[in-house]
């Protein structure tokens, strides 16, 4: 009988299901691969991670125009918190934070954040 593979054997990382299930068609196979990379370097309890984007793009063989668009996909989509201006040329060290990917959580950041754009209510005019 063939032997198959030891799926407790080595690291591994975690991809939530709700990444493809409720993001992919927004975030696009670019998202994904990004994030992926992301998860692998985060640290597994808390999801904060420091990566490069030539780290990203080296590693995904893509260029770092791609890379980049592909964190502003998420950070866009509300699955990741990253300041890319930071991040300068691309060279520079990115701490990153993974966010909960549930549609319920996504929904609320957004709510939250369409909630600090809202402005004060105009005078009427009597």
């Amino acid at each position: 009988m063939a032997r198959g593979i030891d799926l407790n054997a080595g690291r591994r990382f975690r991809i939530p299901n709700d990444l493809i299930d409720a993001h992919s068609r927004v975030i696009g196979a670019l998202g994904v691969a990004v994030y992926t990379i992301l998860a692998r370097h985060a640290h597994h309890a808390t999801g904060e991670g420091v990566v490069t984007v030539v780290q990203v793009a080296r590693t995904l063989d893509i260029t770092r125009s791609n890379a980049i668009a592909g964190l502003y996909r998420l950070i866009d989509a509300r699955l990741i918190t990253m300041d890319l201006e930071r991040c300068g040329d691309g060279s520079r060290e990115c701490h990153y934070q993974l966010l909960d990917p549930s549609p319920e959580a996504v929904s609320a950041r957004f709510m939250a954040r369409a909630k600090q754009f809202e402005h004060t209510p105009s005078l009427q005019r009597e």
